[in-house]
């Protein structure tokens, strides 16, 4: 291979990773280099796309698009000459030592790329560009990341930055959420974690990304490795802690995308439901019922209010049905439930009903730029809908297929908002509160000492633990065999005979594990 003649940079550059004005392509011969290169130019990149030996300059950003076996050979060339980062796309053994050897940062390997829309960068392996808008996406798997990419173009959705974190040998999670937190342009993250690195640092960046952003996880995979689902409930409150609300199917991901990218912050935790659909909106208040949420309980004041729009005053409770609704009325009455005090947040589902559609969805998207509790709208549907959900999601309103998806946005709303404020929670300056018998302790342990002991006998040991109020099993210390029965009834059955010595441990086999039992020989049989 031709050596990579640039000039020598030592410094870590993160903004020449994420916004590069110059790429360097290796590897452009292969499958992968060919592709890469057509997404490079197709997407319009502004700055030099440069290959091994075309140029002196220093570069930002480096793809590795070579085979596995040319991969530490292409690192080792491309030592100080690297403003940003390099990423490798092959699945390489021992990219992190490379890496270190050369002094390069590295993402990878089985990196599926890195895209920044904004910049007009596209270094993904994927079947469609990235739109540009405000949501980081970062994943390991390829094709998870291919399907949500997909799934955002039609629902709205933009990024900011799509990184595909692969096997995390070196610029992992950590790094990137640590830029993404500070990135202006950078809105929601998402992130498909299928395995970390140094967890450490990866939750002391999500903590502070997380205080900043909302950030969704998911981490396909976690009951497969342990079914007993305690590892996962162990990082899923590890993630709470931390801020990130953690998400345990694709369409949820997906959802709570769609929720935290548009809605605004749930101003209670009872959601109003209307629409022109009494049977889908009591479908949406059985979901939410089902869930935990509460429907809102409207005041006689909101109710008189109501009233006079209606002509009749709505249930207190419930969802509130406008089968025959003209035009802007389910907007007109979103909007004054979205002023009540009692209202978490407003629900709007709407059915296809003909020509005065196009006058709801417009009244929906009008009201939704001057309330301030979230507006959720479910507008049910394909043939008609599909293009009246793209309109409300390109004005930034949270549009969904069913009231089901709906009432799980809302439900988004409130654990997030839990997540945030306990992530905001400070631990008590006492940790225990406890009144021990500090005169017990005091004795059991000088009674110990003036005796030249080193360890407790099992009586002062479980002494100590009572004083300060932990419970322990009821022991009896008897001095001769014959009183083992009546200290054990006076205890009560199932009952465990121990020997008890005050040097006991001291006399007892260090390396001992398990005890052991012998029996006696048997007798010798009697002489014929």
């Amino acid at each position: 291979m031709k050596p990579l003649g640039y000039s020598i940079v030592n410094r870590f550059d993160p903004e020449a990773l994420f916004t590069p004005k110059s790429v360097l392509l290796s590897g452009a011969e292969t499958a992968v280099g060919q592709a890469l290169g057509d997404s490079l130019v197709a997407g319009g990149f502004p700055g030099r796309i440069v290959r091994p030996g075309e140029d002196e300059a220093g570069v930002d950003l480096a793809l590795v698009a070579d085979p596995p076996e040319a991969v530490p050979g292409v690192i080792a060339g491309l030592a100080g000459r690297v403003r940003g980062a390099a990423v490798v796309y092959a699945a390489v053994e021992g990219l992190r030592e490379m890496a270190l050897a050369a002094r390069v940062r590295v993402i990878g390997p089985r990196s599926f790329g890195i895209a920044a829309p904004a910049a007009r960068l596209n270094a993904l392996r994927s079947h469609m560009p990235p739109p540009p808008g405000r949501v980081a996406l970062l994943g390991q798997s390829p094709a998870l990341a291919r399907a949500v990419i997909d799934w955002a173009a039609p629902n709205g959705i933009g990024f900011s930055h799509v990184v595909g974190i692969g096997g995390n040998a070196d610029i992992g999670f950590g790094r990137v959420l640590d830029h993404l937190s500070r990135d202006p342009g950078t809105g929601p993250i998402l992130m498909e974690i299928a395995g970390l690195r140094d967890p450490r640092l990866f939750l002391s960046a999500a903590r502070a990304a997380a205080r900043l952003r909302p950030i969704v996880a998911i981490v396909p995979g976690a009951r497969l490795g342990d079914p007993s689902g305690i590892a996962l409930a162990g990082f899923e409150a590890a993630l709470r802690r931390a801020g990130v609300l953690l998400t345990t199917s694709l369409g949820e991901f997906l959802a709570a995308a769609e929720t935290l990218t548009r809605a605004r912050p749930a101003q209670g935790e009872r959601l109003a439901i209307l629409g022109n659909s009494e049977g889908a909106c009591r479908l949406a208040a059985d979901t939410a019922l089902a869930a935990g949420i509460g429907l809102a309980v409207l005041s006689d004041e909101t109710r008189r209010v109501l009233g006079l729009l209606l002509g009749d005053m709505p249930p207190a409770s419930g969802p509130i049905a406008l089968p025959d609704a003209p035009g802007t009325r389910l907007a007109d009455v979103a909007a004054m439930l979205a002023a009540s005090p009692e209202v978490g947040g407003v629900l709007v589902i709407h059915a296809p009903s003909g020509p005065a559609d196009d006058a709801a969805i417009a009244g929906l998207i009008a009201c939704s730029g001057s309330i301030r509790a979230p507006l959720l709208a479910a507008v049910l549907g394909e043939t008609t809908a599909a293009p009246q959900r793209r309109r409300l999601a390109e004005a930034g309103v949270a549009a969904f297929a069913t009231p089901e998806r709906a009432v799980e946005g809302f439900g988004d709303l409130l654990r997030y908002a839990a997540i945030r404020a306990a992530a905001r929670e400070l631990p008590p300056s006492a940790v225990l509160d406890v009144a021990p018998d500090r005169a017990a302790v005091h004795a059991a342990l000088s009674l110990a000492r003036n005796g030249g002991r080193i360890a407790l006998p099992q009586d002062a040991g479980f002494a100590i633990l009572r004083a300060y109020g932990i419970e322990t099993a009821e022991t009896r210390i008897v001095d001769a065999a014959e009183d083992v029965a009546a200290a054990a009834s006076s205890i009560g059955f199932p009952v465990v005979v121990k020997v008890s010595h005050p040097d006991l441990a001291q006399r007892r086999p260090r390396a001992a594990s398990r005890s052991t039992c012998r029996m006696p020989p048997p007798p010798a049989p009697p002489p014929p």
